[in-house]
C-alpha cells in the first residue's frame, strides 16, 4: 500500500497541480474522491476547511496545494522542483503566490460579473495585462518552461488553470492577446509533458462545468 494518499476532487484545479509533482517526483500515490458541499465529519476532521487537496503521509495530513507542493519538494528533494540558488527559489515562488492571488481573481472576475458587459470589457483588459505580464516572464527566461529549461513547481502550478482557460475564451469571452505568444508556446509545450498529460481533461469535460457556472443566477 502506497505511504501517500491523496485526498480529491475530480474537477478540481489545485488537487491537480499537487497530482503532477507527484508524477513529476515519482512518488506512488493513491488518490481518493471525497464528497464536498457539504464536505463530511471525517474529513472535515483532517481539512481544516473543508476543502481539497488532502495529502496523507504517513500519520499526517497536509492541506492546501502550495503548502502539499513544498512538502513534497521537501521530502523528495533527488528530483527538484525548485531552484537550488535561494534568489531564484524565492522569484518561484512568487510566481506560485501570483497564481492564486493575481490570475485566478481576474478570470473568476469573468464569471462574477457575467450579466455586466461594462465590468466585463473592463475585466478582459485586466486578464490581458495579467496574461503579457506572465508571458514576459517565460520570455526572460528563454523557456521553454516558466523558469527556463527545467520543469518546475511554477509550471506545476500554473498548468491546471491554462488548461480551463479555453472555457474562458468560448463562455466569457477572454482571448489571447498578440502580446501573451510566449505563454502559448509554454502550453503547448507543458501540456505534452508526461505528468501534465496524465492529469488532462478534455475541454467539453471544463465547458459543462463552466456553462453551469454560467447559467447559475
Amino acid at each position: 500500500m502506497s505511504e501517500f494518499e491523496l485526498y480529491s476532487y475530480p474537477r478540481c484545479p489545485y488537487s491537480q497541480r499537487v497530482q503532477i509533482t507527484l508524477l513529476e517526483k515519482n512518488i506512488e500515490f493513491k488518490k481518493t474522491d471525497v464528497k464536498l458541499a457539504p464536505a463530511e465529519d471525517w474529513f472535515l476532521a483532517i481539512s481544516p476547511y473543508g476543502e481539497v487537496p488532502v495529502l496523507k503521509a504517513g500519520n499526517a495530513y497536509v492541506p492546501q496545494s502550495t503548502a502539499i507542493n513544498e512538502f513534497l519538494e521537501d521530502i523528495a528533494p533527488q528530483i527538484p522542483l525548485l531552484p537550488a540558488d535561494p534568489v531564484k527559489r524565492a522569484e518561484a515562488r512568487l510566481w506560485i503566490t501570483s497564481c492564486d492571488g493575481q490570475l485566478m481573481p481576474a478570470c473568476h472576475a469573468l464569471i462574477r460579473d457575467r450579466r455586466d458587459e461594462e465590468k466585463q470589457k473592463a475585466n478582459r483588459g485586466r486578464l490581458d495585462i495579467q496574461l503579457i505580464r506572465l508571458s514576459k516572464a517565460i520570455e526572460k527566461s528563454g523557456g521553454p518552461y516558466w523558469l527556463g529549461s527545467e520543469f518546475s513547481l511554477v509550471d506545476a502550478t500554473f498548468a491546471p488553470f491554462l488548461e480551463r482557460y479555453d472555457c474562458y475564451i468560448e463562455v466569457w469571452g477572454a482571448r489571447w492577446p498578440d502580446e501573451a505568444s510566449a505563454l502559448r508556446e509554454w502550453w503547448d509545450v507543458v501540456r505534452e509533458r508526461k505528468s501534465v498529460a496524465a492529469t488532462l481533461h478534455d475541454r467539453e469535460y471544463h465547458l459543462e462545468v463552466y456553462r453551469g457556472y454560467d447559467a447559475a443566477p
